[in-house]
């Protein structure tokens, strides 16, 4: 129940971006990006039963590229609509959860996303939730080590600050971006000198996250 709960995180945040090709209407495939689970399969009756992700949709074949499980490597299986059945999660997991189903190796992510908040309280120091964002990113990451896996998925940290408050200045009077306040959080709560995080300082509202490939991203 954990890793379903960890899909519906992902889910919940990016179910409307998708990485069809742009003559491809998404209204024509309702289950791009979600959790479903096969049934009524005679070709291969082996995959019913098992759930996955719809990441592709071909509209030529009529059918879904469907990941079962959650390797981001897997083979895509080309299934028919009639052949799927939506997953409904009542339930998003908690953060303990998540790290839980990822150590257990039954999900993993290729990048993990730390949303801002606006404007920092100071150039060290990000808005609490923003704080228990990082916190949680860091924790959901080195899960990862505890399956075995040979990488560990990088941090992106997102946000200038915001568009409704004035910028945050250093004492020489630059800009501090909160996406570099993020990282810096970051880096602390893991204690070493090298450690894959990235910031992303372009954006001041909402940011948009453009799925242009077939991996799996957790955004906090």
């Amino acid at each position: 129940m954990a890793a379903e709960g960890a899909h519906a995180v992902i889910d919940d945040f990016y179910s409307q971006f998708s990485p069809v090709e742009a003559d491809e209407a998404p209204s024509s495939a309702p289950l791009l990006h979600c959790r479903v689970e096969v049934a009524g399969l005679l070709a291969k009756p082996e995959l019913n039963g098992l759930r996955g992700t719809c990441v592709k949709w071909d509209a030529k074949m009529q059918r879904y590229g469907v990941r079962l499980g959650s390797n981001a490597a897997a083979t895509l299986h080309a299934l028919k609509p009639e052949n799927l059945v939506r997953v409904a999660v009542d339930n998003p997991c908690t953060c303990a959860e998540l790290v839980a189903a990822v150590a257990a190796g039954e999900v993993s992510f290729d990048c993990i996303l730390v949303l801002g908040g606006g404007v920092p309280t100071g150039p060290s120091t990000c808005l609490p939730f923003v704080a228990n964002r990082c916190d949680a990113a860091v924790k959901v990451r080195a899960a990862h080590a505890a399956c075995g896996a040979a990488t560990l998925p990088p941090l992106l940290c997102l946000s200038a600050g915001t568009a409704h408050a004035p910028q945050l200045l250093s004492p020489a009077g630059l800009p501090v971006w909160e996406a570099t306040v993020s990282a810096a959080h970051c880096l602390a709560q893991v204690g070493v000198l090298y450690f894959s995080s990235f910031v992303l300082h372009l954006s001041v509202d909402t940011a948009i996250i453009n799925r242009t490939s077939e991996g799996e991203f957790l955004i906090f």
